[in-house]
């Protein structure tokens, strides 16, 4: 009985010792799965750059070295008419350069078209002549169009002299005066029932 019983355990001390030998070695856990390797997949051939096509540029135009002229956009008058006028608008300034002078700005505001009334008495275009150097210089504010004749027109006009004329058409001129050898536009006038006036 006793040689029986020290054979099982005998036998049974070789399991434990084996057992647990084996779990030590080769754990296994609940938590961890088996990592199957995922085969690598074969990389792509990389095609060979192709060398870029220049671009194809056209021959630029040649230029032609002669000036071209532009269409003249003036109107034409004969030299009878524009003899006519050049006297009667020579007189006209020659009424105005006295009546400056004399700076009589209510006899000079008979002279005037409505739109150059309305135009001169703008408080925004007043505003912006103000900020002219000469009368910055001197601190003055334009307010109305007869602060424009006193300040402006009367330093700026009572010389004038007519030395051509520009037709738009039979009823608008711009009467032209040489300035330092430069050619000024001294008015623009238009005419009203027959009579020249200063317009816009």
């Amino acid at each position: 009985m006793n040689k029986q019983f020290s054979f099982l355990l005998a036998i049974m001390l070789m399991l434990i010792f084996f057992g647990c030998k084996t779990i030590s070695e080769e754990p296994v856990t609940d938590n961890e799965e088996p990592v199957i390797e995922q085969p690598q997949p074969e990389p792509e051939p990389v095609p060979e750059p192709t060398p870029e096509k220049e671009p194809v540029t056209e021959p630029e135009p040649e230029v032609d070295p002669a000036p071209i002229e532009e269409a003249s956009d003036e109107f034409v008058v004969t030299p009878e008419v524009f003899e006519e006028t050049f006297v009667n608008i020579e007189a006209l300034i020659g009424e105005l350069n006295g009546i400056i002078r004399a700076k009589n700005y209510f006899i000079w505001t008979t002279y005037l078209t409505r739109e150059y009334k309305e135009y001169y008495s703008d408080p925004q275009k007043l505003l912006e002549m103000s900020q002219q150097p000469i009368l910055k210089k001197y601190g003055i504010r334009l307010r109305s169009l007869q602060d424009y004749f006193e300040y402006v027109v009367v330093p700026s006009r009572s010389q004038a002299k007519l030395d051509d004329l520009i037709f738009t058409d039979n009823e608008h001129i711009e009467a032209i005066m040489l300035i330092n050898g430069k050619r000024s536009i001294l008015y623009s006038l238009e005419k009203i029932d027959g009579i020249w006036k200063i317009g816009v």
